[in-house]
């Protein structure tokens, strides 16, 4: 009876470091899949904000480019309009001038 004991306490120690190696190697799956899972869900967040900020980049270069065409426009119009004068006065100035200097 008593070796019946002793084989059964052997038995159920080996029972016992079975399930301890099997919940090791579960654990250790556990934790490999989870830090698959957090590395994908990072990539993931990454590329979103990846493409968020190229969103944003290219509406900024739309915006400016909108405003950089708008300050051309402006320009040339200035630059038309000082033409148109400078075209108006300029034989008065020249007329000006020449007299300004036969008098002196």
């Amino acid at each position: 009876m008593e070796e019946n004991i002793i084989s059964d306490i052997i038995e159920i120690d080996e029972q016992a470091k079975d399930k301890m190696a099997d919940a090791d190697k579960k654990r250790i799956q556990i934790i490999a899949s989870a830090k698959s899972e957090r590395d994908e869900i990072i990539s993931d967040k990454l590329k979103k904000t990846h493409e968020k900020l190229a969103a944003i980049e290219k509406s900024e270069n739309d915006k400016a480019a909108d405003k950089n065409t708008v300050i051309e426009e402006n320009k040339q119009t200035e630059i038309s309009r000082i033409d148109n004068i400078f075209a108006e006065k300029s034989n008065g100035w020249v007329e000006e001038i020449v007299k300004a200097i036969i008098n002196s």
